[in-house]
Parts: C-alpha cells; structure tokens; sequence
C-alpha cells in the first residue's frame, strides 16, 4: 500500500500486487584444457533448472552461440558464458567459467648436412 498526505492533512491510499520471478538457477560444468589446433567442440557443459526454456553459450571462440573453437579463441584462458532464459517466467540468469587452450609444440627438424 502506498499512503500520501499533502501539507492540508488530506491523504489518499493506493496500492499494487507486484510478483517477483524467481530467476532460473544455472551451472556451467567445468571444460577440459584443449590444443589450439582441437577440432571445435559442442558446448554442453550448461544446465539449468527449471528447464523450460533455451540456453546460448557466449566468449571468446565460441561460434553461433554452441560451439567453441580453440582456434579462434587463440592460446591461453578464454572465458565462456552460459546464459538461460526461462521462457515461462522471462527470466534469465548467467554464470561463466574458463577453458584453456594450450599452445602448440615448437618442432624443428636438423637438415641433411646436420644443421638446423
């Protein structure tokens, strides 16, 4: 209820029912260290419950909202968001974790007269 008093002492009362969404509580599993030249992965790593609605991915290497490219991200730690939106209630809710990608072995092979 909200109650207003003007300075003539006349006062009015009003009021309003507000519902408050509980937002969808989501968890991103841990993603294991990958090469720079892996093959890209689908992200599954997310859920969320309730499940009554969709979730995208999102950071650096991921690629249309579902997979994640080690090459595009490029070496060292990335940092992926896993964001769900209830549908039911129009609420969403994020959370993010790292992956690491691992650089690439440097190779050299000596020539034929044994030099490099």
């Amino acid at each position: 209820n909200y109650v207003f008093t003007d300075s003539s002492g006349c006062s009015d009362t009003t009021s309003q029912s507000i519902e408050v969404k509980s937002i969808p509580n989501v968890s991103l599993s841990s993603i294991d260290s990958l090469c720079l030249n892996d093959a890209n992965i689908t992200l599954t790593q997310g859920t969320s419950t309730p499940n009554t609605g969709f979730g995208v991915y999102s950071g650096n290497g991921v690629i249309n909202g579902t997979q994640f490219s080690p090459s595009s991200a490029g070496t060292g730690l990335s940092l992926i968001t896993f964001t769900f939106t209830d549908t039911v209630k129009s609420c969403s809710n994020d959370t993010s974790r790292n992956v690491f990608v691992k650089s690439l072995p440097s190779l050299s092979f000596p020539s034929a007269d044994g030099r490099k």
